[in-house]
């Protein structure tokens, strides 16, 4: 059962609305601002973090940085692998050229699902030998 333990958190600006997409992954659009992750292999700045709250544009998003947290599954996701985001900010396994946002630790059966992940940033790049932990 996804939960929250200890996170961390800090707080950006919403670039747009995000009130639909809470427990998701963010990247830094630019400057203490966050939009929805999109591109796992476009560099650090593509995992910023998990959404903890429903911001509308403009407004304070607080985004998890560290620790135990919710997340939305982007499919099927196995338990004690290393996870990204999607192009929907969704969490996936993570392959050779993505960026780490953490561990899944909890199972996802089917998209949409939500898990528990311990997330862990700055983001880390997936070199070839480890992608299939």
């Amino acid at each position: 059962m996804a939960e929250y333990n200890r996170i961390e958190a800090i707080t950006a600006q919403a670039a747009v609305d995000l009130s639909a997409v809470q427990y998701h992954v963010l990247r830094r659009s630019a400057a203490g601002i966050v939009n929805v992750a999109s591109n796992p292999g476009g560099g650090a700045q593509e995992v910023a973090g998990v959404l903890l709250n429903k911001p509308t544009s403009g407004r304070n998003a607080s985004v998890a940085v560290e620790g135990f947290t919710k997340v939305v599954a982007g499919g099927a996701v196995t338990a004690n692998r290393m996870v990204t985001a999607n192009g929907s900010g969704r969490i996936a396994h993570a392959v050779s050229g993505d960026w780490i946002l953490g561990m899944a630790l909890e199972a996802a059966g089917a998209d949409g699902e939500i898990i528990q992940v311990h997330i862990g940033l700055p983001a880390r790049h997936v070199p070839s030998s480890l992608a299939a932990l």
